[in-house]
């Protein structure tokens, strides 16, 4: 299973073998996450952050550069279990194009060229997943809303079949069992240790939830006379929490 810090890394990895091409040895690469780092960095605190990008010199020049953007996880098809989706990546490019083109400090490197080594470097790409990243199917636009910079968005991303967690079954409810007036609350054997908690004013029954009326039951519960919304739900370590479950009972 992908886990945050895998997807941390996953931004990081991208951005090293986009700076690991020799083609690109004069852009600054840098990862959002970098970015957002160095934001005490910007010579103007009214500049939009990206610009830290593209002043920032490597090996001595500047005016372009590639950042690396959060991976996100898209679900074509909701109802499949796991959820199974995609990881998508994106890459944005910005060039100023008066320095970047200058002899003396520019890379000389246009975005559209440099979007195309992103694009080409990322499409094929693994990392011992299941299968490999490959160019979206809108792999490279020019991104518009940059301009007066020159400035162009690269996608890749990758389907990824995960697993999902065990769900623990949401237990039974008996009414008027073992006596009158008591509530039975039953877990699903194949789940044995879950803890199951309950309320009864119809907030959430959830063990963090103990300060607004949530708690452990024990065994059959009586309930005085009166009215009643009851809910409940079973929790496990090392599975998904049951659904939560209701229903008002009125014990008059």
């Amino acid at each position: 299973m992908i886990t945050l810090t895998d997807f941390k890394q996953l931004q990081r990895d991208h951005a090293f073998a986009y700076s690991s091409d020799s083609r690109l040895q004069t852009v600054n690469i840098i990862t959002r996450e970098q970015l957002l780092a160095d934001k005490s960095r910007l010579p103007d605190e009214t500049l939009a952050i990206e610009v830290l990008g593209y002043i920032t010199p490597r090996n001595g020049k500047q005016g372009i550069c590639v950042i690396v953007e959060k991976p996100r996880f898209e679900v074509p098809n909701p109802a499949a279990p796991g959820p199974q989706g995609d990881i998508v990546i994106e890459s944005l490019i910005l060039e100023d194009q008066l320095t970047n083109m200058d002899p003396n400090e520019g890379t000389g490197l246009a975005a559209d060229y440099v979007a195309q080594v992103c694009l080409e470097i990322g499409h094929g790409w693994n990392l011992n997943f299941q299968s490999d990243f490959v160019a979206d199917r809108n792999a490279m636009a020019e991104a518009k809303d940059w301009q007066p910079l020159r400035a162009y968005k690269v996608q890749h991303r990758m389907t990824l079949s995960r697993a999902q967690t065990t769900r623990i079954t949401t237990p039974t409810i008996t009414s008027d069992s073992p006596a009158p007036g008591q509530i039975t609350l039953t877990n699903d054997p194949a789940t044995p240790g879950a803890q199951i908690y309950y309320t009864v004013n119809g907030d959430s029954p959830a063990p963090d939830n103990i300060a607004n009326g949530a708690v452990l039951y024990s065994g059959p519960v009586t309930l005085p006379l009166g009215q009643y919304q009851l809910r409940w739900a079973a929790f496990l370590p090392g599975y998904l929490n049951s659904a939560f479950a209701q229903v008002n009972i009125n014990n008059q």
